[in-house]
Formats: C-alpha cells, structure tokens, sequence
C-alpha cells in the first residue's frame, strides 16, 4: 500500500473545500515546517508489547512538535461504526472488507503530557469525490509517565481528553459525550489508540543506539505543477538502524515470523535487544536457516 503525502494533500484540499476546523486548520499551517516523519502501515516499527515493557519510565519525544504519516487498513464494519452509516463508505471499497486509509498524527508536548490531533483520509476515486475525512473534534492526550502497575484490564498510560475545548463543546461528539458516554469512551479509545501506539513505538525504536532517522530528498514539482501553483512535496524522516556501519531503512514486516528451534527456512521478526550494560539496540528482520528444509510461515499477533 503506497502511502501519499497527506499533509500536501489536506493543504491543497483546503483552498477548495471546507475540510478542518478553524482549530484543526490553524494547527497544521502552525506544524507545516516541523519534522515529518513516514511510517509503516498502521504506524508499526515493531509490536510493542501491551505491557509497555519496552518502553521507558518517561516518554520523551524526539521533538516537541512533529507529524508523522502512515498508511494502514480497517475492516469496513470498522469504518461504519465510526462514521454511522454503511452509506458513506467509498463505492470502490463497497465489496472489499479491509479498507485502505492514510492518517496524519500532529503530536505536541505540553507540560507532562503529550497531545495528539488525527486527520484520516479514506479515499474515494482519486478526484476527491467520495472521499471520508475522519477527523475528531477532540484530541487526545497522553500522560508522559509510564505506570509499571496498571489495572489488569489497562494499558500503563493516562490517556484523557480536554471536554471543554471550544471546538469539543461545538461538535456533534460532544452530544454523543453527554448523552452517551460509554460510547464516546469506546470510540474515542478506539480511534486513538493506533496513533498513540505509533508514537510510542517511535519514542523507543529512537531508543535503540543503533537506530537514527534520515530526511527523504522532496520530490520536486515538474514545470505544470509549478506553473498551475502547486504546493511543494514535504520532506520526510524515516526511522534507519545501523548495521555494519551501513543505515538502512526499518521496513514494515506485518507479522510473518518463526520458530528459532525450527529446521525450516522461516523469517525471524525484527526486536529490541538489551545487552547486560542496559543498552538497547534495534535487531533487523532475517531470514533465519535459508535454503534449508521447507519454509515456514507463522504469524505474530497482538492479543
């Protein structure tokens, strides 16, 4: 699935229709010049375990205000649980059960926590016809201690919400949080917690003493495109670990993964390794065991 660039993509969207908010809109011409950065689908360095452990006591970003983009799927009854209506799923998408969507993430530290706005594109024909434009009237913010103690049933993280934000109490939402609150939790958790897992997975993946991240060259606009005014491409930042004294680009795996006591060719998943002085270091995807035997195929999933 080939991500696109959503920001230049919203930017143009905006001179011809009314897409964001006053405050969402505000928001990203304030961001346009932070640091971007590109990942895999569903924002997935790696699985993070639920239980945090990977992560540190104190999230720190690696900037105070930063984008990042990533392509990812979601099952059509998804999709109209959150919009309410099977009506306004993209006709393309009307026989398929996973949709595609892109999401754009602006994520902002404040004092001990941080915020996190979401803009989500399901695209319609490719002429901006058809198109759903998830974004929330509410954000999310996240607390940026991490609790080793949760509730059996909770993840170790005070995620919250501002109920009394101007551009909240406006908002259809915020009718859905008075009168139905257990629901406005549910969809509120479950729009939320993908981007907040990817930033979390950033946070550590930058952890790691051999992982760093690179600016991708923009592309640059061909003579129409410049002389009809187009805005220019963004330059991103995708995450790269080092390995033997060569940075290469940590790529999406999406599960496949095997037994290490196993015979058989299998891939073995990329993970964090924590040698004996503390230090982390990011271990790439392999092949483990090429040529030999059959090939085994095994998926990880998060339960």
């Amino acid at each position: 699935m080939e991500p696109i660039n959503l920001l230049r993509y919203l930017m143009t969207r905006c001179k011809t229709r009314k897409v964001l908010s006053p405050y969402l809109e505000k928001d990203i011409h304030r961001l346009h010049d932070k640091p971007k950065f590109l990942l895999p689908v569903g924002g997935k360095v790696f699985d993070i375990s639920s239980d945090l452990k990977d992560a540190p006591d104190v999230i720190r970003l690696p900037f105070n205000e930063f984008f990042m983009e990533y392509p990812s799927f979601i099952h059509k009854d998804d999709l109209e649980y959150i919009t309410g209506s099977a009506a306004t799923i993209p006709l393309k998408y009307k026989d398929v059960e996973q949709i595609p969507y892109t999401s754009l993430v602006l994520v902002k530290q404040l004092e001990g926590v941080f915020e996190l706005r979401l803009v989500t594109l399901f695209q319609g024909d490719g002429n901006g016809d058809n198109e759903i434009w998830q974004i929330p009237s509410f954000s999310a913010t996240v607390n940026n201690a991490v609790d080793r103690n949760p509730k059996e049933s909770e993840v170790g993280l005070l995620i919250d919400y501002d109920a009394t934000s101007p551009e909240f109490l406006a908002s259809d939402a915020y009718v859905t949080y008075v009168k139905f609150p257990d629901t406005f939790e549910k969809l509120f958790k479950f729009i939320y917690i993908e981007p907040i897992f990817a930033v979390l997975e950033l946070v550590v993946a930058l952890g790691c003493k051999n992982v760093t991240h690179q600016e991708l060259t923009p592309r640059r606009l061909n003579k129409s495109a410049k002389k009809r005014g187009a805005l220019p491409f963004d330059s991103y930042r995708v995450l790269s670990v080092v390995t033997n004294g060569k940075a290469e680009k940590i790529v999406a795996t999406n599960g496949a993964g095997g037994d290490r006591h196993s015979p058989r060719e299998h891939m073995r998943r990329g993970h964090i390794r924590t040698c004996a002085s503390g230090v982390k270091t990011w271990v790439q995807p392999t092949v483990v065991n090429a040529g030999i035997g059959s090939v085994l195929n095994k998926d990880y999933k998060i339960k």
